[in-house]
């Protein structure tokens, strides 16, 4: 399983936890003899979850390649798209393995 799969469901494990713990509070439906600490406990270890997996998506997301944004004509200067094989303004041929 890729890492980013797992850190999805992990967020909606705490998402489902939060909500359940707090439903089950609300309802009653506890074999604690303490409705908060259901709450409590279950908001906590929700928000741990999703914390974790928040970190884990934005970490695979700050290892991805970048791609340049804009590409400068050597003649004239003028950006372009990294795409382009010719300048927009002038027409300059750019070369195959960058400007």
């Amino acid at each position: 399983m890729k890492r980013t799969t797992a850190a999805s469901l992990t967020i909606l494990v705490g998402i489902i936890l939060i909500v359940a713990s707090s439903a089950f509070a609300l309802l009653g439906v506890s074999v604690l003899s303490s409705n908060a600490l259901v709450l409590i406990v279950g908001v906590y270890v929700g928000g741990l979850l999703i914390a974790v997996g928040v970190y884990v998506r934005l970490e695979s997301m700050s290892n991805a390649p970048t791609v340049p944004v804009t590409r400068l004509c050597p003649q004239c200067g003028k950006s372009n798209l990294p795409t382009n094989k010719f300048c927009d303004k002038c027409g300059a041929k750019f070369s195959a393995e960058g400007p």
